[in-house]
């Protein structure tokens, strides 16, 4: 083939693919939007102006990019529900990407108004012609034709719906409600089975008490039988009514239909140990539950597993833990799922050492003991076994339930914490090892990236935790699906949730969770996006939560931004990059911060990761104890530092980030002179000092990294943990130095006993 024709080859290849390309691209869907109006409203509500100067509504209109839907948010907030319902009523049409969620949020503002509904009702109902089968607005007037007593109009929108879809939305447990209350209404089959099930679990729905009173009105005894207790669960469970519970005793005693209804809905059982527990009738209810076991009736091996395990538990709340055991090891031959076995398990562990931890070894040197799935459902169990058993000076049973279960079966976590423990153990004798052990459990120890234990392993192995190798490097989250940058404004520049946001959703047909909850950072609603993410964590990607997390950063909210970020640490594979850490470890207030540790002579990193470990950054928080500020401060503390400073107590402020460092540095230089070490004074901040002197003679056989293990509230145990990885974290991120340099600070004596393990 001559040259020329080569060349034309290539040229109808190259038309081909453009031809392909522009095909492809004109296919890509464009949501429907209006840069310039959209410029403009985020102009307006990124600049937290008050609400006088509106937007106008027009603008809203034409924007686009879900900008009706977020400011209906902004309206419900100065007070214009009406307004907000009209606008999003408006922008329910089949070309608009949001219109599920201006749908679901528009029914949520009409509830209360009955002109509201019957609008929503009507433009549906003209909608739904076009998309028979879209999931929200089926599912709407499903619940709007319930609330009319029109059933077997419900349940033909019910029958409608995806499941996938409602998934998504987060409407499951609605949707499961509404289907078992129309099916109850129309005497569907089965449905007093279901109907027995949704309203007796625990915990129960939340509107229970509404709930119980309806159903009590709408049906008979005959036919219902379990009306009868209904008064009565709802007394104990408002009340803590003994009396109440006393009466639902008796008439489960008497009543054969009642004691059948436990028989076919095991379920119930759960609910009926709670109240015992509420109501302290506890024995009361092992009675009854033991003689619903000696009944001659046909029964399940799931009831019985039900009976027993109920039995058995309210045995182990009253501490008869020899007793329970009997109970547990039934039920636990007949559990039938992983969750279910893995809780009889935690309790039967937890029984044999609180009788003995000598029982306990036993049982699992001689059994073959399988933790199934979901190794940190016994993290509270073996934290305060080793914390005990450090306190009582018996490393050697810390060395065999480690080789016995902690080390194949437990969480990352705790085989961390064993393994640390261990280490330090066999290092000042108080077991025997090698220096090849020592440095066996000290590379355990790592297991779990962010821990302490991972943390003090480095420090004497003279190592960078595993948690901050990659802390340098730059992994940008991102979202799936097509882009169109041509949708970013020049506002959006300044962050990448708002770049990801508008690139992503101007190409969205369907909103997916992850935009929903990023649009709220967007259209500067933190406050929603918190909530938004708390009740749908399970929808959102990785990559999204991290996106949020640095949205609250920029939005100066540090604390709920390292809690967002945290949850994206539980996940599978997840390894912060350089922006994580700095959320993760924020340097807000820092120059105020400096000023108040230098005049005390702590080093910052210190009192940085105090004031994280504190209030995470929050300058007005108060806690439940009424700790306040940006050091969590007591108010009494305040007035005794106070009177030192001679600040009047008049001009006490303790949301005043200044004079709350003031008043907070006063403390710890006051603990200073009291305290020895500062690892005791970080105990004494939060669980006060004359304790932990207390605590401190108490374990002086104890050296001090130990001591720590050994501190009985696992609150300041686990606080002074935190502040050493933040402080360490501190110095290393913004400082460049290792662990060590800061850790051999709180911790002196693993400075001058030379334990660096490698050069031993």
């Amino acid at each position: 083939m001559k040259p020329y024709k080569y060349l034309l080859l290539c040229l109808i290849i190259i038309i081909s693919y453009n031809s392909c390309s522009k095909s492809q691209a004109e296919e890509l869907f464009t949501a429907p939007r209006n840069d310039e109006k959209r410029e403009i409203i985020i102009e307006k509500l990124r600049s937290n102006i008050p609400f006088t100067m509106k937007i106008n509504l027009k603008d809203v209109h034409a924007a686009g990019l879900g900008s009706e839907y977020y400011y209906s948010y902004h309206l419900e907030r100065a007070n214009e529900k009406d307004l907000a319902f009209t606008l999003l009523l408006d922008h329910i049409e089949t070309t608009n990407p949001w219109r599920d969620y201006n749908a679901l949020r528009a029914y949520s503002l009409a509830k209360d108004h009955a002109d509201h509904i019957r609008s929503l009702e009507k433009k549906l109902q003209r909608n739904i012609k076009n998309e028979p089968r879209n999931t929200v607005f089926n599912y709407i007037l499903a619940e709007i034709a319930y609330q009319n007593a029109n059933l077997t109009e419900s349940q033909h929108y019910l029958r409608e719906l995806d499941p996938e879809r409602i998934q998504q939305l987060g409407l499951t447990t609605a949707t499961h409600r509404l289907t078992i209350l129309t099916n109850s209404g129309l005497r569907t089959p089965y449905w007093q089975e279901d109907l027995a099930g949704f309203l007796l679990s625990w915990p129960l729905p939340k509107d229970f008490h509404l709930l119980s009173k309806d159903i009590t009105e709408q049906f008979t005894e005959t036919e219902f039988p379990i009306i009868k207790i209904l008064p009565l669960v709802r007394q104990v469970s408002i009340n803590n009514s003994k009396s109440a519970f006393q009466q639902l005793i008796d008439l489960l005693n008497t009543d054969p239909h009642l004691q059948d209804f436990f028989i076919q809905h095991p379920h119930a059982v759960r609910l009926f140990m709670q109240l015992a527990g509420k109501t302290t009738q506890r024995t009361l209810a092992i009675e009854h539950l033991e003689r619903l076991l000696q009944l001659e009736l046909p029964m399940s091996s799931f009831v019985q597993f039900e009976l027993l395990r109920a039995i058995a538990i309210l045995e182990w709340n009253l501490g008869k833990y020899e007793k329970s055991l009997h109970s547990f090891e039934k039920a636990l031959f007949l559990a039938t799922n992983n969750d279910d076995y893995n809780d009889i398990l935690w309790y039967y562990l937890f029984s044999l050492y609180r009788i003995s931890p000598k029982k306990l070894i036993s049982f699992l040197e001689q059994d073959n003991v399988f933790i199934r799935s979901n190794a940190g459902w016994f993290d509270n169990l073996f934290s305060p076994i080793l914390r005990d058993l450090v306190a009582n000076n018996q490393f050697p049973d810390i060395y065999k339930i480690y080789n016995l279960i902690i080390e194949n079966q437990a969480s990352n976590q705790v085989q961390a914490e064993y393994a640390w423990v261990l280490s330090r153990a066999m290092h000042h004798n108080l077991i025997p090892g090698t220096r090849n052990e020592v440095l066996s459990y000290l590379e355990k120890a790592s297991i779990d990236p962010f821990s302490y234990a991972s943390f003090m392993a480095a420090t004497i192995l003279n190592e960078t935790p595993v948690a901050l190798l990659k802390a340098n490097s730059v992994n940008t989250p991102l979202l799936p699906g097509n882009n169109d940058s041509s949708a970013i404004l020049p506002q959006d520049e300044v962050s990448i949730l708002y770049r990801s946001f508008a690139a992503s959703v101007a190409t969205a047909e369907v909103i997916s969770p992850d935009l929903h909850a990023m649009g709220f950072l967007y259209y500067n609603l933190p406050n929603e996006v918190i909530s938004y993410s708390r009740m749908y964590k399970d929808l959102l990607r990785t990559d999204t939560i991290r996106l949020l997390a640095r949205g609250l950063y920029e939005h100066e909210m540090y604390l709920e931004a390292i809690r967002m970020l945290n949850r994206a640490r539980s996940h599978l594979f997840f390894q912060p990059d350089q922006e994580d850490m700095k959320i993760l470890y924020p340097l807000a207030f820092y120059e105020e911060i400096q000023k108040a540790a230098q005049s005390i002579e702590l080093k910052p990193s210190i009192y940085l990761g105090l004031i994280r470990t504190e209030s995470g950054f929050s300058p007005d928080i108060t806690s439940r104890a009424s700790a306040i500020g940006l050091a969590q401060v007591m108010p009494t503390t305040a007035s005794d530092m106070a009177k030192k400073l001679s600040i009047p107590q008049e001009d006490l402020d303790l949301t005043n980030v200044e004079q709350n460092l003031l008043i907070s540095s006063q403390y710890i230089y006051w603990m200073q002179g009291r305290l020895d070490g500062l690892y005791a004074l970080l105990a004494g901040y939060n669980g006060g000092p004359n304790r932990v002197r207390r605590w401190r003679q108490e374990w002086n056989f104890l050296p001090d990294e130990l001591f720590i293990e050994a501190i009985p509230y696992s609150e300041t145990r686990n606080y002074v943990k935190s502040i050493v990885v933040a402080s360490a974290a501190y110095e290393y991120l913004y400082h460049q130095e290792t662990p060590a340099f800061i850790i051999s600070e709180i911790f002196p004596t693993l400075r001058r006993t030379e334990i660096h393990a490698t050069q031993q």
